[in-house]
């Protein structure tokens, strides 16, 4: 049986950014809206090199994020920590009176989808939809 881990979770970075064991490891907390009344806060911390350098570039306190990672639960003095293992972080739309917007934007940016759908216009010549559609 083949059982995957993964988290997606869209929030504010609501610490600093920590770097820690010489810079193989960032560690942070994002926060999470449930509700209107009620904020869950999740630690996470990233080992892969490249994200870790993308994050202290571009990320800080009260950033705007989507994360991509897994669970990671462990146990220490018999009391039980959760924390998310981040494997790709990107951006979400910002506000730019509050925040500025890096000057390139990575391969990784995620963006809220609009809601709204783009129509493609198509050129079938002289036949119509019906005549064009092989089935």
């Amino acid at each position: 049986m083949n059982v995957n881990n993964q988290i997606n979770l869209v929030g504010r970075i609501s610490s600093d950014i920590k770097t820690v064991e010489s810079g193989k490891m960032v560690s942070f907390s994002i926060a999470v809206s449930r509700t209107k009344e009620i904020t869950d806060f999740f630690n996470c911390k990233c080992f892969k090199k490249e994200r870790i350098e993308f994050i202290q570039k571009y990320f800080k306190k009260g950033s705007l994020a989507q994360l991509i990672g897994s669970m990671q639960i462990d146990k220490k003095d018999d009391k039980y920590y959760y924390n998310v293992v981040v494997e790709d972080i990107g951006f979400l739309p910002f506000n730019k009176s509050s925040e500025s917007a890096p000057e390139s934007k990575p391969a990784s940016v995620m963006q809220e989808p609009t809601g709204q759908l783009q129509e493609t216009p198509f050129d079938f010549g002289n036949k119509t939809n019906a005549e064009v559609i092989p089935f």
